[in-house]
């Protein structure tokens, strides 16, 4: 049915509705007859009128009227009679409007008669109406789709095929119909009859396939569409084509066989006729140079060129080879195509690289600098490029790298230690980059020459001799021993006593280190006398080094032990243990064996041989007295030598704790109890006085609700109590006393609160939303309420009521179950009625007043899907570039859903050929590139399809109209491949012999043409038109007589687009002779397919005739075809197959007037398929029963065909079903597929396709819907199998405790569930409870009680209305639950522990037991607690938390109280005190308070008996007991300074500031704990100035010599110097004469500058003035020095020699500058000016020049990094006989240009474990700059700092987080930056190992310590492995053996340098890990 028709024509009827609806007028107005028959034309109206028609008048009150037909029956549809017996007037009107297109067969006039109904007389008024036609109705096509395929030669000007449309309308005026089409075209005319005429040739390269939508549109706009699709099918008339003009490809040397790559891709030629195809050949038509043609091969068939003699790149002269290359069709070698290919010869690395030297041996200096040049090495390789690969050295361990410029530097300036290796044996490697990776080695010998770099080491670190009374002279006290690695005289060692040795009581053997006694020591008596020496061992070196150790000298005398005072002060606590240490004395004693004797209270105190006091009894302070003085001795051997007593005070302790009487307290309180309200007092007593009995009270527990007067201990409301959130409050109440340490006790408080009735009942909901469909069964439950009262007993029992329902009925709607509040439905629902009810529901509890909760329950009447979906427009339009690639998305549709919900539902593509894809947002995409190519379809429409999931599953469609842009993807093309000319005698220049014409059906500039001759016109005959492509003569042709001169030109199509395409056609231009007309052939074959249009082209004949003008004939046959002039065989009937002949043989003639020729053309006559399928019905619908099995046959749906043959066959299949249904192929049977459920789906709605076997195939659809029928197969499904419920053996009888539910999916009866009890064990009668069979609703109706029955099980059912009903079943487990009475009891009141502060963290303490008697015990209890510090486990043990730890120097005891209960509501109660002792660990190291940054000393001779104060030191440990007893000292021992016992840094030795000025003492300060703790500080003692040195004179005397002629007043003769190696005002220093005088000079105070005071002409003879100058310092007192000064002043000059004007020059240059650079310039004069000067280099002549000016050059370019200074001696020569000379130094030095840095290796790689910290340091990256000394000037950088940062100065690579990449390997990329910008760059690949705890109670800790940085240099880290460290790792790993041991034990210690980690480190690269470094 065509619903757009009658959608206009519904529209047109709203439009007559407005325009022509009567005003209540008949058009006309007639009397009845009843007499005659009358025909009357009434008038006319327009279509779509609407009213009264005619009114009959006149008729007898007996009379009766009806309407009747008149002519036509049907026009009785649009009209009524409206009359009534005893009426006189008749109104005839309209049923509905008129419509003169219905009227069409009648020219609109509708036609009608009034009859009079009399008894045997049938008298008729008939009547016409016209009803003028309106333009409502739209075209419409005949069909939708018109195809036809025509061939590429189709005849112009012809018929291809003819559309066809039909305008409903009635009238010409608004039937008439015009086509258009879309997209414009040229290639086709459109005629007004529907008529495609070819206006221009087919070309099927260009195009195969024409697609056009074609309107047909009436005078008013109403238009349809169609689309029509012409086929090309392809003519042979083309060339083939390389896919390129050029081809590039490369070959390696040395190879044979085939191409790896060419480009842009593989050869291939190609027909250029596409649909045709014809195969082509390949062949190698010229090779260049030529002499490599043989080297080359080609396949004829694929192209594949190929190698057949290899190439050697190094042999031939250029690597680039040009190929020809042809390709030529199989069928015509005439046609061709060409390309070129260029074949590049690649190098292979078939070289291995050399070394300019096999061996280099180098001589070293050892300790050479990092970076210092060893050598450089030079590498070649004789392929392309050279030498490109990485230099190495073997081994790797060697302390030298090697640059990729072949330079080795040092790497390790530490492994140059001639005392550990002479000598360093390696190879350098040369390895290529490229395969095969060739390499070649080179022997390195690196002989290191011994420095003085080893000081002397002593053998011990100190030594000790002993001089008694038996002293002797010359005895040998202890003999030093030092040792030196270094050689020769560096190693030679001499001892001297340089300090100690004041009074000169030693001397040492410069040899052999022995001390002797040379002189007496005067012992004194009662006293050890001690001589600190210290003995310097040095080494014979230039420099010499030395070392010095102290040895210690002791000279005892006699002595009497002694205290240090008379009275010692002492105090002990009271209670503590006999033998607890109270004081130990300090005394003197020389023996090391005293006796120590307490003479007073010896019954309480003891003394130790050490002198420490002891008690022996425990002291009190309450009962005893407070105070002691005990009198104590010492003795050496039996005798009492001296006296003294210690004062020993008792200090009173707390030692009682407060006690509760009694030890618990209950007290009830009511819930509304106000705050402030008076609870109860809970007070305890002490029997402690003072401080220690004064008690505080606070609470644990109450949850804020309650507080305590902390010295009355009343308990008071706090806070607003509420029984329903907490019916009881357990509490502790804890007493402290105020004593130290503090001593507490605790109460527990029981407070229960009484409940008021003081909560409404409220509903789970203000609001519930239901949603029922109106076809809800009566009856049905629809939902529980549910409101909670949380008061106790009745307070809280609540009971339900509707109160109102909305709006209202009788009787209601709803019901709803007091007890239970289930609201069940007890009336139909109708949508149309209500849609919407609303409920009032009121919950009362049973307190007094009763307290009421309301509230609302919406129900919302559920109606059924009626509204199709839409989309947001009807039509889209959308343009897109051709060729757009596949999965492109184009346009995003969106649809909408008027429903519920929106849109749900599914998308489609219709017709589903389309090339697009629809995604379920609406997005449409691109599925197939290839059908979107403008030139075949400029526009592509089609819909899109939007179906709802949910039955009836409505859809609708919107249209997609496509408009493709143009892109120049078509070369141009011929529109005719063969193209002829000819010339004849009467040729003429400039005539037009052809015209060519290429198309190209791009668009715009891509589609513009223009034209060339590129071939074939080598005589310069012809030219042809750019623009119109006309050929034309330009010179004429000389003809032969008999013969056709034949001219093939070829000429050039080429488009206008940004890439230009183009395509090339051959022309035959023919200048022939005389010649007759004569057909080719004798029998011509032709095929046509049946009903083509009269005119179409079956055949052009060929032949041959010089004249232009000959004449065809068709000879038989004549009726059905005919021949043109030039020979194109046409029909002139449409031939039918069916009804006519299968073949003709038609004859045909050709003449030119006198001769003529005959032939014959056979033509076939091809059956086409035109006749569709047609279904009968076009719809279908049958239903089956869901337990159909498979196979089971459903309906048939069949089709016909009127076609025979393949044509008529039918093969059927269907479209939709899910899989469930088939159809059989050839007889349309559709039968059940699988298995059907109508729960899962209800019905399917499929398509049947027909489709014929003919070509193309046509087909027909029809729908089939297929209704699933229900049977009852659904057993009722219990949502669980089994029910557990408790339920309190309390709980009231008829309370509702549960409600089941069971769903059976089938519909009606068989749907419909009832439940019911089938068993209760233990059994019962009556029974305990009651199912409600439509509800489900379990209900108690007998009490329980948990001593009879603990558990009861039902098996209940739930049975459908089926016939037979199905029953499930399931069972419910009712446990009664019985109530908790036994409260919980501790082992212990009182749980005492120590644990040490050391403890780990999670660590467990103890655990506390506690059993409860009631059922489970206490397992399911828990603790109350209020620590920060612990945590107690479920099963109560105490821990230390997580991430906690203990520092009793913090706090130093824990005490709070445990509760526990037994369950979490109204649980019961126990209370036990825990007391939590820390004990000291040695864990705080000394502190060092704050010390000056630097102290400051005057210099001077300082001794031990009289020493210098610097600053007294006092660090401090807060930890206890020896572990906070510090002892300061130096960290190694110097002679210069020490400690005193009272921290006091003392200068013991001689202090010389000009010797040293500052001095860094390392400080230690150890505690005595186990393990020892040490810190460490260093202190800077600086040394001021005192003025001890004298100014020294640089020189004894001064001379200086002048001539009187040359002498002038200022002149300067020398400059006296003098220096002082003191400072400041000390080192001031001002000159004078001292001793002489002379008129003639004078002396400069400040600078010292001698000069002349007048002119000295009158002095005539030679005169010596000699002088003594002073030089004195400005210090207090002053120092002065003398110098003896002496001047010659002289008459007659001396001989002179050659002198330089300075004895010595100092030059610069800049490095690497080239030769001839000017270095400097020197000057000499002769002693006369009659003499020249001539100059020459005696050093470095071969890197510099002199000319004779004296300027310098340099020979050749210098490096700064080879050498920094040259020192030249420049010797000057003048002419005189004999000659004279002098010499001059000149230092040049080579300034530094700065270079980019280096890293060396690039690649650096270490390991890290993913729980490393913060700071953790990963690697040492070291970047060399070649600029010497600029190392210290690169600055480091990473990249990335999220995981790793670096150390800017060091290069050390630490952990910033790396917890995130654990298992992983990254790469972190760090620069080194000069001072000027330059950087290099290098990668750290680091390992990041997975490291996790074995187990949850692992114990490990892994401390980090840094120590000993300043003394040593370097940073050290210390690993302290506590415990057994167990890791498991991602990848294998063994803990590190230390050597000769096994793995790590507890408390070992591991050190690990971080300058081991620095790439180079050798002892790292000896362990096999250069770069790479495993971190924690």
């Amino acid at each position: 049915m065509d619903t757009s028709r009658w959608m206009r024509i519904a529209l047109a009827f709203i439009v007559s509705v407005c325009v022509c609806v009567s005003d209540g007028s008949p058009v006309g107005t007639s009397v009845i007859n009843c007499d005659a028959d009358t025909n009357v034309n009434v008038g006319d109206v327009v279509e779509g009128y609407s009213g009264d028609v005619e009114m009959f008048t006149g008729i007898q009150a007996t009379q009766g009227v009806k309407l009747v037909p008149n002519l036509f029956p049907h026009h009785l549809e649009f009209l009524e009679l409206v009359f009534t017996l005893g009426d006189t007037n008749a109104i005839v009107r309209t049923k509905m409007p008129l419509d003169s297109d219905v009227l069409k067969n009648t020219s609109g006039t509708l036609y009608y008669s009034v009859m009079c109904d009399q008894e045997g007389n049938k008298i008729n008024n008939k009547r016409t109406l016209k009803v003028n036609d309106i333009n409502d109705m739209s075209p419409v096509f005949t069909q939708k789709l018109y195809e036809k395929t025509v061939s590429e030669a189709h005849p112009l000007d012809t018929e291809v095929l003819r559309v066809k449309a039909e305008d409903g309308d009635s009238s010409i005026e608004h039937s008439k119909i015009t086509y258009s089409l879309e997209p414009d075209t040229e290639d086709f005319m459109l005629t007004d009859s529907g008529t495609f005429i070819l206006k221009k040739p087919f070309n099927y390269n260009v195009a195969q396939k024409y697609n056009f939508t074609v309107t047909a549109r009436d005078k008013s706009g109403w238009n349809d569409t169609a689309t029509v699709v012409i086929n090309v099918e392809d003519f042979d008339n083309m060339n083939p084509y390389f896919s390129h003009n050029l081809y590039q490809a490369s070959v390696p040397e040395n190879q044979i066989g085939g191409f790896t790559t060419i480009l842009p891709e593989a050869i291939k030629a190609q027909d250029g006729d596409f649909g045709i195809n014809e195969t082509v050949i390949y062949s190698i038509t010229a090779v260049s140079p030529d002499k490599y043609k043989s080297n080359f091969a080609i396949d004829p068939n694929s192209g594949v060129i190929s190698v057949l003699t290899a190439f050697d790149r190094e042999e031939i002269s250029s690597n680039m080879i040009s190929i020809s290359i042809q390709a030529a069709q199989t069928d015509n070698s005439l046609k061709t195509a060409g390309s070129v290919v260029i074949i590049t010869v690649e190098d292979m690395n078939d070289n291995p690289p050399v070394f300019d030297q096999t061996n280099y041996n180098i001589m070293l200096m050892e300790n050479s600098p990092v970076g210092a040049v060893v050598l450089k090495a030079t590498v070649a390789d004789l392929d392309q490029g050279g030498f490109v690969g990485t230099l190495e050295i073997i081994p790797d361990t060697v302390p030298f790298s090697i640059g990729p410029d072949g330079t080795i530097t040092v790497t390790n300036a530490a492994a140059l230690d001639r005392e550990a290796i002479e000598s360093f044996p390696f190879q350098i490697k040369a390895t290529e980059n490229s395969p095969p990776n060739s390499f070649t080695t080179a022997q390195v010998t690196v002989t290191l020459l011994d420095v003085n770099d080893n000081s002397p080491v002593f053998t011990s670190t100190s030594y000790e001799g002993k001089v008694f009374a038996n002293q002797t002279v010359g005895m040998q006290l202890v003999q030093v021993t030092a040792e030196d690695q270094d050689a020769g005289v560096n190693g030679e060692i001499t001892y001297s006593i340089d300090a100690g040795n004041n009074e000169g009581y030693f001397s040492v053997d410069e040899n052999t280190g022995v001390i002797s006694l040379v002189k007496l020591i005067p012992l004194v008596e009662n006293k050890i006398l001690e001589f600190p020496l210290y003995v310097t061992a040095r080494d014979g070196g230039t420099t010499s080094r030395s070392t010095t150790v102290p040895v210690n000298i002791l000279a005892p005398g006699d002595s009497r032990p002694q205290f240090f005072q008379k009275v010692f002060q002492a105090t002990v606590e009271e209670e503590q243990e006999p033998g607890a240490v109270i004081l130990k004395v300090s005394f003197h004693s020389i023996d090391t064996e005293v006796d120590f004797t307490v003479e007073t209270e010896a019954d309480k105190f003891a003394i130790s041989p050490t002198g420490e006091l002891t008690p022996t009894v425990k002291l009190d302070y309450d009962n005893g007295p407070h105070n002691y003085s005990v009198q104590i001795s010492i003795s050496e051997d039996g005798v009492v030598s001296d006296n003294a007593v210690v004062e020993v005070q008792v200090i009173d302790v707390n030692d009682n704790s407060p006690v509760f009487t009694p030890s618990s307290f209950n007290q009830s309180v009511p819930e509304d109890a106000v705050k402030g309200f008076n609870v109860a007092v809970v007070t305890a007593t002490d029997k402690d006085s003072g401080f220690n009995k004064e008690i505080r009270y606070f609470l644990i527990g109450g949850e804020g609700k309650f507080s305590i007067d902390s010295v009355s201990g009343m308990v008071s409301v706090a806070a607003a109590l509420d029984r329903e959130t907490k019916a009881e409050y357990n509490m502790l109440v804890v007493a402290e006393d105020q004593g130290r340490p503090v001593l507490n006790t605790t109460a527990t408080l029981v407070v229960p609160v009484s409940d008021i009735n003081d909560n409404v009942p409220k509903f789970s909901d203000a609001e519930y939303q239901i949603e029922v469909s109106e076809t809800e069964s009566v009856n049905t439950i629809l939902f529980t309420l549910s409101a909670v009262d949380p008061d106790g007993g009745p307070n809280g029992r609540v009971s339900y009521s509707l109160v109102q329902q909305s709006p209202s009925s009788d009787p209601a709607v709803f019901e709803l179950d007091s007890s239970s509040g289930t609201l069940q439905l007890v009336q139909p629902l109708d949508y149309s009625e209500v849609k919407v009810y609303t409920l009032t529901v009121q919950a009362s509890d049973g307190g007094t007043p009763s307290l009421v909760g309301n509230s609302s329950v919406v129900v919302m009447v559920m109606d059924v899907n009626n509204n199709p979906p839409e989309f947001s427009k009807a039509n889209y339009n959308v343009s897109i570039l051709e060729n757009l690639s596949s999965g492109a998305s184009i346009l995003t549709v969106e649809v909408t859903d008027r429903d519920e919900g929106g849109f749900v539902g599914t998308l489609e593509i219709i017709p589903e050929t389309a090339p697009f894809s629809v995604d379920p947002d609406g997005t449409i995409r691109v599925t197939d590139a290839t059908a979107l190519d403008r030139e075949t379809n400029e526009t592509i429409t089609f819909q899109v399809k939007a179906t709802e999931n949910s039955p009836p599953k409505n859809f609708t469609t919107a249209q997609v109209t496509l408009t493709l842009l143009d892109e120049n993807d078509n070369s141009p093309t011929f529109t005719s491949t063969n193209h002829e000319g000819k010339v004849f005698a009467n040729q003429t220049v400039g005539m037009q012999l052809v015209q060519v014409t290429a198309e190209d059906p791009d668009a715009g500039v891509n589609g513009e043409i223009t034209y060339s001759i590129d071939a074939g016109n080598n005589e310069g005959y012809f030219s042809v038109d750019e623009n119109t492509g006309v050929i034309s003569l330009v010179k004429l042709i000389p003809l032969v007589e008999n013969k056709i001169l034949e001219f093939k030109l070829y000429i050039t199509a080429r488009d206008g687009g940004t890439t230009s395409r183009s395509t090339t056609v051959q022309v035959n231009i023919l200048a022939p002779g005389d010649s007759r007309p004569q057909f080719l052939q004798k029998v011509f074959q032709a095929t046509v397919e049946e009903e083509q249009e009269p005119g179409a082209v079956i055949l052009k004949v060929s032949f041959h005739s010089i004249d232009t003008e000959v004449d065809f004939t068709v000879e038989t046959e004549a009726d059905k075809f005919a021949i043109s002039p030039t020979g194109e065989l046409t029909s002139t009937v449409k031939l039918d197959y069916d009804n006519g002949p299968h073949n003709y043989s038609v004859q045909i003639s050709i003449t030119d007037g006198v001769v003529s020729d005959n032939a014959v053309v056979e033509v076939q006559v091809i059956d086409v398929n035109d006749n569709s399928p047609v279904f009968t019905p076009s719809s279908f619908n049958q239903s089956v029963p869901e337990n159909a099995v498979k196979g089971f046959n459903v309906t048939a749906v069949t089709a016909t065909d009127k076609d025979s043959g393949f044509n008529k066959e039918i093969r059927y299949f269907l479209i939709g079903g899910e899989g469930r249904f088939s159809i059989d192929r050839v007889s349309g049977m559709v039968s059940v597929a699988a298995a059907l459920d109508r729960e899962t789906k209800a019905e399917y709605n499929m398509l049947v396709v027909a489709e014929d076997q003919g070509r193309p195939v046509s087909s027909a659809t029809a729908t089939l819907v297929v209704p699933v029928s229900d049977i009852n197969d659904n057993v009722p499904s219990f949502s669980d199998a089994e029910y557990q419920i408790e339920v309190s053996e309390t709980e009231l009888v008829n309370t509702i405790f549960f409600t089941l539910s069971a769903v059976d999916p089938d519909e009606g009866p068989n749907g419909r569930v009832s439940y019911s009890i089938v068993q209760q064990s233990p059994s019962s009668d009556p029974a305990v409870f009651e199912l409600d069979s439509s509800s489900g609703t379990l209900r108690l109706v007998q009490p329980l009680d948990y001593s009879e029955v603990k558990v009861y099980t039902l098996t209940v059912q739930a049975s459908d209305g089926g016939t037979p009903s199905l029953v499930g079943t399931s069972s419910v487990v009712v446990t009664v639950m019985d109530v908790n009475n036994n409260p919980p009891e501790f082992s212990k009141a009182n749980y005492d522990v120590s644990v040490s502060e050391n403890l780990s963290s999670g660590a467990s303490i103890l655990t506390v037991e506690v059993t409860d008697r009631d059922e489970d015990g206490f397992s399911s209890g828990y603790f109350i607690y209020t620590s920060d510090t612990f945590d107690i486990s479920k099963q109560g043990v105490v821990s230390l938390k997580q991430n906690v730890t203990l520092d009793r120097e913090t706090k130093d005891s824990y005490v709070f109280q445990i509760v526990a209960v037994d369950q979490e509501l109204d649980g019961l109660n126990a209370t036990a005190q825990l007391n939590i002792t820390v004990t000291d660990y040695n864990d705080n190291a000394p502190q060092f308070p704050s010390i000056p940054d630097t102290l400051t000393l005057p210099e001077g001779n300082y001794s031990e008996e009289a020493p210098g104060d610097v600053l007294t030191i006092v660090p401090t440990d807060p930890d206890l007991g020896a572990n906070g007893e510090v002892v300061l000292s130096l960290l190694t021992l110097n002679p210069l300074f020490r400690f005193r016992e009272d921290g006091m840094l003392l200068a013991v030795g001689p202090l010389d500031r000009e010797s040293g000025e500052t001095f860094d003492l390392v400080v230690k300060a150890s505690d005595k704990g186990s393990p020892q703790r040490e810190s460490f500080a260093t202190i800077r003692v600086s040394l001021t100035d005192v003025n001890d040195n004298r100014p020294e004179f640089s020189s004894s005397t001064y001379a200086s010599s002048i001539l009187v002629t040359d002498a002038e007043e200022g002149k300067l003769l020398l400059t006296l110097s003098a220096t002082d190696r003191d400072i400041g005002e000390n080192a001031v220093i001002s000159y004078s004469f001292s001793s002489g005088s002379s008129p003639y000079l004078a002396l400069n105070s400040e600078t010292g500058a001698v000069t002349l005071t007048s002119a000295i002409s009158d002095v005539n003879e030679e005169t010596t003035v000699e002088l003594t100058a002073m030089a004195k310092d400005n210090g207090v007192p002053p120092l002065s020095s003398t110098a003896h000064v002496i001047v010659n002043l002289r008459i007659i000059s001396e001989v002179e020699t050659v002198a330089f004007q300075n004895s010595s020059y100092h030059f610069k240059l800049p490095e690497n500058k080239p030769e001839g650079f000017v270095v400097g310039e020197v000057q000499a004069s002769a002693g006369s000016g009659i003499y020249n000067i001539a100059y020459k280099l005696r050093t470095y002549g071969d890197l510099f020049s002199i000319n004779s000016t004296g300027a310098i050059t340099t020979r050749t370019a210098l490096d700064k990094e080879q050498q920094e200074w040259y020192i030249l001696d420049v010797e000057a020569v003048d002419t005189s006989n004999p000659s004279t000379s002098a010499v001059a130094l000149v230092r040049v030095q080579v300034e530094n240009v700065n270079e980019a840095p280096q890293f060396s290796p690039d690649v650096y790689k270490a390991s890290v474990f993913s729980i490393a910290p913060a700071n953790t340091p990963v690697a040492y990256v070291k970047a060399l700059d070649p600029d010497v000394g600029d190392e210290a000037g690169l600055v480091y950088s990473v990249s990335d700092e999220s995981h790793f940062k670096v150390d800017s100065s060091t290069g050390l690579v630490s952990v910033v987080s790396v917890a995130d990449l654990a298992g992983q390997t990254t790469t972190v990329e760090v620069n080194a930056t000069d001072h000027s910008g330059l950087q290099a760059t290098a990668k750290l690949e680091v390992v990041v190992t997975e490291m996790t705890p074995e187990s949850p109670d692992s114990d490990w800790k892994v401390p980090l310590l840094i120590a000993l940085g300043v003394l040593l240099g370097l940073t050290l880290i210390a690993l302290i492995v506590t415990g057994v460290l167990l890791c498991k790792f991602k990848k294998k790993w063994k803990p590190h053996k230390k050597p000769g041991k096994g793995n790590f034990d507890s408390e070992d210690y591991m050190f690990w340098s971080q300058d081991a980690a620095k790439p180079g480190n050798q002892a790292n690269k000896d362990k096999g890990h250069e770069n790479s470094v495993s971190s924690l």
